[in-house]
């Protein structure tokens, strides 16, 4: 009977030590909207990252650039899904190497006779956004001649749906989902603008430990066609 107690003891110690538990790191994901709604499916696909890389993850929600910025400071261990172009500005942030997909910003207007197939095709155009939308505020503000900033996708095609603006600048994908949802109908989306790569971001106090060991998940991702999947759901370029 003791060395069945021994016995019990030693495998329960043996597997609730530190070198069989799971570390846990904290993912930060941006809110879409004023709404703070989640993301369910972003946190499944980063979580299946994790998972495969023998991690566990948890999630918080932050306003904006605020993910970014709790990321940077260390206060989180990394961003979902974001673009190099985003993260430049934060010297404590990096990716894992290799893309998920891809992310494409177009236009969308209710003119069909508006062609719009290069940003510089905006520049005499009044523009809405989204606030917080990082990459179709910058390209708005750069390009077109006026820029009409709201707090919800839903105000920002309501814009453009009766005529307030020219055209609103979205993500591709973002405004795919929300055109269906709110049952809109008329408008016409341009070529592409900008088209940027995603990647998985952590900051670099944990990129020796997780880069390979996410990078190798991710890769195993993109060959399973699980990452197909979730694009394909969402609207999103693969990589």
């Amino acid at each position: 009977m003791h060395k069945v107690i021994i016995l019990f003891l030693l495998l329960f110690t043996i597997l609730f030590t530190p070198a069989f538990a799971r570390d846990t790191y904290i993912i930060g994901i941006p809110y879409l909207n004023t709404q703070k709604t989640s993301t369910p499916k972003v946190e499944g696909l980063i979580n299946e990252i994790y998972s495969r890389a023998n991690l566990s993850v948890e999630f918080k929600y932050f306003p904006g650039i605020r993910d970014l910025k709790s990321a940077d400071s260390g206060i989180t261990d990394g961003s979902a899904i974001r673009t190099l172009y985003v993260i430049a500005q934060y010297p404590n942030l990096t990716n894992v190497p290799t893309p998920m997909m891809k992310e494409t910003i177009s236009a969308f207007s209710k003119n069909p006779e508006l062609v719009i197939a290069a940003p510089e095709d905006i520049r005499d155009l009044t523009v809405g956004v989204m606030r917080g939308s990082l990459s179709p505020t910058n390209l708005a503000h750069k390009y077109a001649k006026k820029v009409q900033m709201v707090d919800s996708y839903k105000s920002l095609l309501t814009l453009v749906e009766k005529g307030r603006v020219d055209a609103v600048i979205m993500l591709r994908s973002v405004a795919k989902q929300t055109i269906k949802k709110l049952k809109i109908q008329g408008l016409t989306e341009s070529a592409p603008l900008i088209t940027k790569k995603l990647y998985h971001i952590v900051n670099k106090k944990h990129a020796h430990t997780l880069n390979p060991k996410l990078d190798k998940a991710i890769k195993e991702l993109l060959r399973d066609g699980t990452i197909k999947k979730f694009t394909e759901e969402q609207g999103i370029s693969p990589k």
